[in-house]
């Protein structure tokens, strides 16, 4: 006989399937680690208003933070380099956990990216992408001999990682196998030491280029740069698309707002001693409580796992 508590979630596992919408997370806030504070920012997805600058307040846990991830399972995943893990906090930003650490084998993890009830986060110490599965909490290395990867973002049927090392970015079969080099720069012209890669709109992608010419960098779907604003006030690390059009990055002790049409900047952030990072949204909104796998809806992927357990 089923416990009841496990008669409850059959129950709900039996109503219709509830969406969350696409896959990943919502724009309801943006976070931004500000990994000389240790703490996370969070800002307006319309214009980069700063909303609280302790959305995770220094706790004593993070050293280095560099990414903000939601995880699928209304938490957020959070790269620390200097720690070597991966922490999770809830929404409400208290910590919950820790999901890998120096103890299974990671070293510096930066730029993480989530698909299914998987975490892809870069090591750039090792040039390894690893992959963290989010139901077992196994961590294994998914892509390797890399050149230095900083971020990672996945397509419908690859991913694409920047790698600072090589000044490139290169594309990844969802095995985990390099493809080929999607965009080549030669540190001169192009973007030198990428680090966060975005989604921009109609296949193409935005990339934050931290040396250099220092810029934000637009690809079409192919890695050809189409647009490239190298004059800006600071070297960015993190780079977001805003609601109002204008393009968001973060570095040092600034976060800019640019007009892709104009090239002008607005100054939103320039707070002393800070070490801004890479930014992405955060949707607030707990995920209905019998999505097990976090896939976004309650069907009966949730119920093998339940009756796996």
């Amino acid at each position: 006989t089923m416990p009841v508590i496990s008669s409850l979630l059959f129950a709900s596992l039996l109503a219709a399937p509830v969406a969350m919408g696409d896959e990943g997370c919502s724009a309801s806030v943006l976070v931004v680690p500000d990994s000389a504070g240790d703490r996370v920012w969070s800002l307006d997805p319309f214009d980069g208003q700063v909303l609280s600058t302790d959305f995770i307040p220094d706790d004593g846990r993070l050293v280095q933070p560099i990414n903000a991830v939601c995880s699928g399972f209304g938490r957020l995943l959070i790269t620390d380099e200097n720690a070597d893990a991966i922490f999770e906090y809830d929404l409400e930003g208290n910590y919950t956990r820790t999901w890998a650490d120096a103890s299974d084998g990671i070293d510096a993890p930066f730029g993480l990216a989530v698909r299914g009830c998987a975490a892809y986060f870069c090591s750039r110490s090792q040039g390894i992408v690893y992959r963290l599965d989010l139901i077992t909490g196994t961590v294994e290395p998914w892509a390797t001999d890399l050149g230095t990867p900083r971020d990672i973002v996945f397509r419908e049927s690859d991913a694409l990682v920047t790698e600072s090392g090589g000044e490139r970015i290169v594309r990844l079969g969802l095995d985990g196998s390099v493809l080929d080099v999607w965009h080549q720069s030669d540190g001169v012209e192009g973007i030198d030491f990428p680090q966060q890669i975005q989604p921009y709109g109609d296949g193409s992608f935005v990339v934050a280029g931290f040396s250099p010419p220092n810029g934000v960098y637009v690809y079409d779907e192919d890695g050809n740069q189409t647009d490239a604003y190298d004059k800006i006030i600071t070297s960015p690390r993190g780079v977001f698309p805003l609601g109002n059009g204008r393009i968001l990055y973060a570095g040092g002790t600034r976060i800019m707002s640019i007009d892709p049409k104009t090239g002008d900047e607005i100054e939103i952030v320039n707070q002393s001693g800070a070490s801004f990072r890479f930014i992405e949204d955060a949707d607030l909104t707990p995920p209905p409580s019998g999505d097990l796998d976090g896939d976004g809806a309650v069907n009966g992927f949730d119920l093998g796992l339940m009756l796996t357990s």
